[in-house]
């Protein structure tokens, strides 16, 4: 007989506070990296869109979110709320289902998925994972 985990899913506030801390970090980066390569971050037209300045933020994002989900199974942000990444069925995501996670978050309003649905944002839904509370070990009292 196999025992079934029960996982403990973050509220909504943890999952907007993931939200906020990973993209202010990641547009740091971004910025940095924007300073250090010396692209010029001014644009002449505002009603032009500077493809090659979003590509590049794009690609950041995409690195940024695939490397730390990838290796840790979270992100600056669920190390600090105590969550991490899981499949559906609990088991450790494949390279493919984090590169899914990290393309879907450059949907435009990917953010308010949120709003339809308790535990899962588009990013989650689309690439069959979770985001769940890590087990805390009990203290042992000595």
């Amino acid at each position: 007989m196999t025992e079934q985990k029960q996982y403990q899913f973050p509220n909504k506030g943890k999952r907007f506070f993931h939200l906020v801390f990973d993209e202010l970090l990641c547009m740091g980066i971004t910025f940095a990296v924007f300073k250090s390569l010396q692209i010029n971050l001014e644009q002449n037209d505002p009603t032009k869109i500077d493809i090659k300045n979003t590509l590049i933020s794009y690609a950041i994002s995409f690195v940024f979110y695939t490397f730390f989900e990838l290796i840790f199974k979270k992100t600056p942000a669920k190390f600090i709320t105590r969550t991490h990444v899981v499949s559906d069925d609990g088991s450790t995501p494949s390279f493919l289902q984090i590169a899914t996670r990290s393309i879907c978050r450059l949907i435009p309003l990917e953010e308010i998925s949120f709003l339809f649905n308790e535990y899962q944002g588009w990013h989650d839904r689309f690439s069959n994972t979770v985001v769940i509370e890590d087990e805390i070990s009990e203290k042992i009292e000595y």
